[in-house]
Order: structure tokens, then C-alpha cells, then sequence
């Protein structure tokens, strides 16, 4: 199925941002980017049927909580700023993710000591979130990674990703993010020993500190030297209904 058919470009289209719905319109008629609510067959092609139905509600759910106790963190600054939002929020979608799936057949947390990043394998897959939007109606393919998806997640995309289409000069290093360079490097070597090599899986979401988690998306994707995403598949998971509280963590199971 070709991109155009599914979704049309940012340009092309006018979003409703009031309505807070994840709708897009063009010409005037609204389609709605809800997600099915069993998972497709390009999930179950990669990760069997059992451990893709699971994915299809825990990812969402996982990012739920995440966004959920970022915001209590927001609200309990008092700050009229988001930073604590954006603060909680870099940590937490990656312990969320280890929390929720952590119970899956296939999954295996990678936890170094004293790393401040964790990351979760599910079926040969390692799951990299990223926060790429405030509003619903972006379509993450349209979005050009930045600061968001930070040094840990680009270091496993190049190193374990799939390669780009074409090859381009690389632009100049962007600054140091605010993840610490002994855990990448750390999580790096420890992938470099799984065996079967892993693959990569994005997990996009947007998100803001008054609605919560507006959408959820996840594909295949290499990222190219200049620094953009190159595109083999993406798809819309559904959204879980209402706040979800985050899981226990597992060293208080």
C-alpha cells in the first residue's frame, strides 16, 4: 500500500487540533487515524501471532503510564514551564516500555548497572520510543529526528537499524544530548553480543502535558547520515482509553 493512500502530508492537509481527536481533514472530510484493535498482519509477520497481540495494546499502554507520570510530575512542580514534563518524560518512556513488556514470551530487559537507560528486546526487536509530537494530527514519518530521539536511540538505529535508501554526506554532530555517553556505549556493546543480531522498531508517540497521549505509531526505519528518518513501514497502534496509572517497578515486585 503506498504512504499516499493511508495518510496525506502535513501541507495537504488541515488538522484539528481543537477537537483533540487525531483527526485529518481533506476537502473538507474527516478520517480518523484510530488504529485497528488487532494487530496486522505486518506485526505478525515479524513477531508471531501471540507476541504481537500483546505488543499491540502493552506499547500504548506502556507509553500511557509514562505520559501519565510525567504529568503528575509537571502538575506537582507548579512550573510554568514544561520542562519537568519534557524532564520525567526522557527516562520514563524507556522504564515504562521494560515494565509493561517485560512479561512478553521473547522479552529480554537489558538493564547494565548503574545505566540510566533501560531497553527492552521483543522478539529480536529492540523498541526505541520517541516523542515526535505534541498534537495528534502529525504524521510521524513527516517529522525530522531531533533532540527527542537522543543519542542512546540514534547510536542503536545506526548500529542495528536497517540501511537508508541512498547515501548522503553527514551533517555536523548535533550537541551532546542529556543522556550519559557511558550508557550508550555501554548498551551498545551489550547489543553487539546478542545473538541473533537484533533489528530496531520505533515507537513514535505525541503527547503534551494537558491531554496526555494523543497518538501512538510504530515502524521500520533507517536513519541516513544527514540526519533524517528513511521509511519502510509505519502503522497506528490504538490508543489506551483514559490515564493509566504506571505498573509497579519490577524491584518492588
Amino acid at each position: 500500500m503506498n504512504r499516499s493512500d493511508t495518510f496525506w502530508s502535513i501541507a495537504e492537509c488541515v488538522i484539528i487540533d481543537t477537537l483533540g481527536i487525531g483527526l485529518v481533514t481533506k476537502g473538507g472530510d474527516p478520517v480518523s487515524t484510530a488504529a485497528p484493535t488487532q494487530p496486522s498482519l505486518w506485526a505478525i509477520n515479524r513477531f508471531g501471532a501471540g507476541v504481537a497481540g500483546e505488543l499491540w495494546w502493552r506499547v500504548p499502554t506502556a507509553l500511557a503510564a509514562a505520559v501519565s507520570r510525567a504529568m503528575d510530575t509537571y502538575e506537582a512542580s507548579q512550573m510554568n514551564t514544561y520542562h519537568a514534563f519534557g524532564s520525567a518524560r526522557w527516562p520514563l518512556q524507556y522504564e515504562e516500555l521494560v515494565n509493561h513488556l517485560q512479561a512478553v514470551p521473547t522479552a529480554v530487559p537489558l538493564r547494565p548497572p548503574g545505566a540510566f537507560y533501560q531497553l527492552i528486546i521483543v522478539g529480536g526487536h529492540v523498541l526505541l520510543p520517541w516523542y515526535f509530537a505534541k498534537t495528534p494530527g502529525v504524521d510521524m514519518r513527516d517529522v525530522r529526528p531531533g533532540r527527542s530521539f537522543g543519542l542512546l536511540a540514534r547510536s542503536v538505529v545506526t548500529d542495528f537499524g536497517p540501511a537508508p535508501r541512498w547515501h548522503q554526506a553527514p551533517l555536523p554532530l548535533m550537541p551532546a544530548d542529556e543522556e550519559d555517553e557511558r550508557d550508550v556505549a555501554q548498551i551498545s556493546q551489550i547489543l553487539g553480543q546478542v545473538d541473533p543480531r537484533p533489528k530496531t522498531l520505533i515507537v513514535g508517540y505525541a503527547c503534551n502535558a494537558h491531554q496526555g497521549l494523543l497518538r501512538v505509531c510504530w515502524g521500520d526505519a533507517a536513519l541516513a547520515a544527514g540526519g533524517e528518518f528513511h521509511w519502510y513501514h509505519h502503522e497506528e497502534l490504538p490508543l489506551p482509553a483514559g490515564r493509566v496509572p504506571a505498573r509497579p517497578h519490577s524491584d518492588d515486585q
